[in-house]
């Protein structure tokens, strides 16, 4: 079953990757949404740099604690998966199908929310409308590729944890 556990620690690898890169991104964000503040003016430059700065600051700081929190997940699995194989089977094939199940849903809402920032850019006629449609369209682009890369990580997560197998029923051993 270490083929489990190795599938399960590049799981975790990825997502503690991701929100040190979220720690960049949101250092990023915020450093664009500086130079918005000081190279534009008037409604543009709200738009476009108060929602840059927010998502800025809050990918920033989340970053760290995502990761640490992905550092005490996979070592609670790990000595779970060590006491009872098929416990883990169970409760994180669970838990795995009910993220499996929000990656259509956030495509759709990121995809709804593109719509909405194409209407604010193309025919909302207020330079903080055209502020705005950008930052949210910039926002939706890195969360589709949060989302993509972590579905992508998802699946071999979701398929190593359904090859476990299944607990022998107790019985007679005649």
């Amino acid at each position: 079953m270490t083929d489990f556990l190795d599938v399960m620690q590049e799981y975790f690898r990825g997502e503690k990757m991701l929100a040190w890169a979220l720690v960049g991104v949101g250092a990023g964000l915020l450093g664009f949404a500086f130079f918005i503040w000081k190279t534009q003016q008037g409604g543009f430059m709200y738009g476009l740099a108060i929602p840059l700065a927010i998502v800025g600051v809050m990918a920033a700081t989340v970053g760290p604690f995502f990761a640490f929190h992905n550092d005490r997940i996979a070592v609670d699995i790990a000595e779970r998966f060590a006491a009872d194989p098929s416990e883990v089977k169970t409760t994180e094939s669970e838990r795995m199908t009910r993220v499996n199940a929000n990656w259509p849903r956030l495509k759709l809402a990121w995809a709804a929310i593109g719509v909405g920032a194409m209407v604010l850019l193309l025919l909302v006629k207020q330079d903080w409308a055209s502020g705005l449609g950008l930052a949210l369209m910039a926002l939706i682009t890195i969360l589709f590729f949060v989302d993509v890369f972590g579905e992508r990580r998802a699946i071999p997560y979701t398929d190593a944890l359904h090859a476990i197998p299944a607990a022998e029923p107790p019985g007679d051993d005649d």
